[in-house]
């Protein structure tokens, strides 16, 4: 009876697994039974995952941002694509490597036209101080 049982849990896992793409870690453990304790049936069942290309995740927002990569392999642009992540759920958090990543996210990148103006002006620098050296 319990094979019977893990057999179905195992597949209503699969099902929600094809139908979102990925599960989540917490959703495996909530119904995986609990007598599956044996790390080569836990090995087994994440292997068949892999298999059939569902991907198991930490949590919901890491899933959501590795769709929002396959999206980019698949040639959308930047323009189709919504923000990486929700900011009311990332101001929240109290890591700092989160804290940073979201400041850095703030910050808008060089433009060619930037990057070779400061590229100019380190070179003048440079100049500057080699003739000062010189004098």
């Amino acid at each position: 009876m319990a094979k019977k049982t893990s057999i179905e849990e195992v597949q209503q896992l699969i099902d929600l697994g094809k139908e979102k793409g990925y599960l989540t870690y917490d959703e495996v453990n909530d119904i995986l039974p609990a007598d599956m304790v044996s790390s080569e049936q836990i090995d087994d069942v994440m292997s068949m995952f892999g298999e059939m290309d569902i991907e198991v995740v930490d949590s919901e927002q890491k899933a959501t941002t590795t769709k929002e990569k396959q999206g980019e392999s698949s040639g959308r642009s930047d323009n189709e694509r919504g923000p990486e992540f929700d900011t009311d759920v990332m101001g929240r958090t109290s890591d700092p490597v989160r804290m940073y990543l979201r400041e850095m996210g703030q910050v808008s990148l060089l433009t060619r036209e930037g990057e070779v103006e400061i590229a100019k002006r380190i070179e003048e620098g440079e100049a500057l101080v080699a003739r000062v050296i010189v004098k």
